[in-house]
């Protein structure tokens, strides 16, 4: 059963709370799930997806003549049911009430806090988990070389295992803007976001800021990565320690992020309080009712690099 905070423990209850808002604040900062997802609200219990094949090009009309037609194929479907998350907090009811203990109301803080670090937790293993347990909508991890359409026709190749170098980042790159879709047509794909986890950002900031090439410095080339691409620098990789979290790294097309992860908002995170008379107590709590995933393999590639 929960400790309930009394007067014997309210010393230590109030240290334990101004650590608690220290830390949530220090870890606080800027919120990096919704410069990779896409977040959307919800109205419904669950969404669902599902995705066609692109249209061929248009062909030169005779005149007097109906234009050709074409179909879209249906590709694949993807649901997402939304999930609850929720903590409470029970506080004794005089402290609560009391002027002088004021500083208990700072629980509510500290909960908003600590849902903003749980959502941030939950995409970050979303992303690290696209070379195994992330499934893309097709039922194949979202980084693999094994991608098809429903016809079995086209190949997607969205994965590689390169370390993070100046040549590599160019070659990965260069994969990225020749990907093609379902039709095995070219997204036009521009590599010009960076994912990485805190253990690559220097690698990675050297790669995009450095004004001479890293490779041939010596006869001053200039960087051809200078300036291409825009840095997520996320800690939350680093803390999943999974095998690989803290050397993969991702390169993408910010056009297509909001295509390829997804969150959905059934019910925003809120905080709410609540009383036991008879008990003397009350408590605040936090809520929110949410849904994410993966759906389309296009428009980024996933590193899964050992170093």
């Amino acid at each position: 059963m929960p400790m309930v905070l009394d007067t014997s423990k309210l010393t230590y209850a109030i240290d334990r709370t101004i650590t608690a808002l220290f830390f949530n604040a220090f870890m606080r900062g800027a919120p990096q799930a919704a410069r990779v997802f896409g977040m959307f609200p919800s109205d419904t219990y669950m969404e669902s997806f599902g995705s066609t094949g692109g249209v061929g090009e248009f062909t030169e009309k005779t005149p007097l003549q109906r234009p050709d037609t074409d179909a879209m194929r249906q590709q694949f479907r993807v649901d997402f049911f939304h999930k609850e998350y929720a903590k409470e907090l029970p506080i004794e009811r005089a402290l609560w009430q009391d002027a002088r203990f004021n500083i208990i109301a700072e629980n509510g803080k500290a909960l908003g806090q600590a849902a903003v670090r749980t959502n941030e937790n939950l995409a970050a293993a979303t992303l690290d988990g696209g070379f195994d347990a992330t499934k893309s909508e097709d039922g194949v991890a979202l980084f693999s070389d094994s991608h098809v359409n429903v016809d079995g026709d086209a190949t997607i190749d969205n994965l590689s295992t390169l370390e993070l170098t100046y040549d590599n980042v160019t070659t990965v790159a260069n994969d990225l803007m020749l990907q093609t879709d379902y039709d095995g047509d070219l997204i036009d794909a521009e590599a010009n976001t960076m994912i990485v986890p805190v253990n690559k950002q220097q690698k990675a900031f050297e790669i995009i800021r450095s004004s001479g090439s890293l490779v041939n410095a010596a006869n001053r080339d200039a960087s051809w990565h200078q300036g291409r691409y825009t840095a997520v620098v996320w800690g939350r990789l680093d803390k999943l320690a999974t095998t690989n979290s803290t050397t993969r790294w991702y390169l993408a097309d910010n056009r297509y992020l909001d295509d390829i992860f997804k969150w959905f908002w059934r019910v925003p995170p809120e905080v709410a309080t609540d009383g036991d008379l008879l008990a003397g107590k009350r408590s605040v709590a936090g809520y929110w009712r949410s849904s994410w995933g993966a759906v389309m393999p296009f428009g980024i590639i996933g590193n899964n690099a050992s170093t």
